[in-house]
């Protein structure tokens, strides 16, 4: 592009290619303008690295930061000159504490925008899916015949083009059985586990997911009469492996009916994101496993706040 380095007589022109080519230009123009025009000078140069800045040239803007401080230096330096007269003398001790301190501004308004801007930008991003498509494999079921095990495994994606989210947990904050259901004992808030892992934590690599075991229903067709076991998958007490089935029946979900769940998805560096997960239980007919796998259905899921 062509430009004018503040114009006015005599009036120069200069063809600049690039930012850095600016950059030099105008430190030239700069220096021929003392001592009669340098103030307005030292305020275009300003403005050209705040709109170098606007157009996202940070590292050029930063760069005529730094050609406007050896500028400023110059001007010091010429204090000590015994022929310059007290009034101009003066006039550049003002221009240079005016131009440190717009250096100083632009300084710390640079390391705000590293520090603060771009980390937010790559801060973890979590969210939850489910899919009772078997494609998918957010259902898995294993037929033993006499036993037949359903777990229901939701993903937990990270979003690309973020950090890694490390130390991923899935917290059960509260659950809500049936109004009228006959089991109302609380049902403890716990962490849940993840597939595969049997621990409560996990990292999640950015654009990808890992699933946990939000429900595991157990059908066993071994006696006459069939009989059937829903629990939360989270961790009894504080054991981060799998134990056999809790005879307390807080971990039991056997009333038919609406079951909600409050749950938080927390990892290091972010805030805790609340999704609400909620699924109705209904036994039914046990003759094989199409049927069995509508006893728990309508699962849905939804953002929530924290409260």
């Amino acid at each position: 592009m062509s430009t004018d380095v503040y114009g006015g007589p005599p009036r120069l022109q200069y063809n600049c290619s690039t930012a850095a080519d600016l950059i030099a230009v105008t430190e030239r123009r700069l220096w021929m303008a003392l001592p009669r025009r340098c103030w307005f000078d030292m305020l275009t140069v300003d403005g050209l690295a705040t709109l170098v800045a606007a157009s996202g040239g940070l590292r050029e803007s930063a760069l005529m930061m730094t050609a406007k401080s050896r500028f400023a230096d110059k001007l010091a330096s010429l204090q000590d000159n015994p022929a310059m007269s007290t009034g101009v003398r003066d006039w550049l001790e003002v221009s240079a504490a005016l131009i440190g301190a717009i250096g100083t501004v632009a300084a710390i308004w640079l390391a705000l925008f590293l520090q603060v801007t771009l980390v937010e930008r790559r801060r973890p991003v979590l969210y939850l899916a489910f899919s009772d498509d078997r494609g998918e494999q957010d259902l898995s079921i294993i037929d033993l015949e006499d036993v037949v095990y359903f777990a229901y495994r939701p993903r937990v994606y990270a979003k690309a083009s973020k950090e890694t989210a490390r130390n991923v947990e899935i917290l059960l904050l509260r659950a809500r059985r049936p109004e009228n259901g006959v089991n109302q004992f609380h049902i403890p808030d716990r962490s849940f586990r993840w597939t595969g892992i049997g621990g409560r934590l996990a990292d999640i690599p950015p654009g990808t997911w890992r699933r946990f075991d939000l429900l595991n229903y157990v059908v066993d067709r071994r006696d006459e009469v069939p009989r059937s076991a829903l629990l939360a998958g989270i961790i009894p007490d504080s054991q981060e492996t799998s134990p056999s089935d809790p005879i307390d029946r807080r971990w039991y979900l056997d009333d038919p009916g609406r079951y909600e769940f409050e749950v938080a998805v927390t990892a290091d560096g972010m805030n805790a994101a609340g999704w609400r997960v909620t699924f109705d239980f209904s036994p039914g007919m046990f003759e094989n496993t199409d049927l069995m796998r509508t006893h728990v259905g309508n699962i849905k899921y939804e953002r929530m706040k924290i409260v």
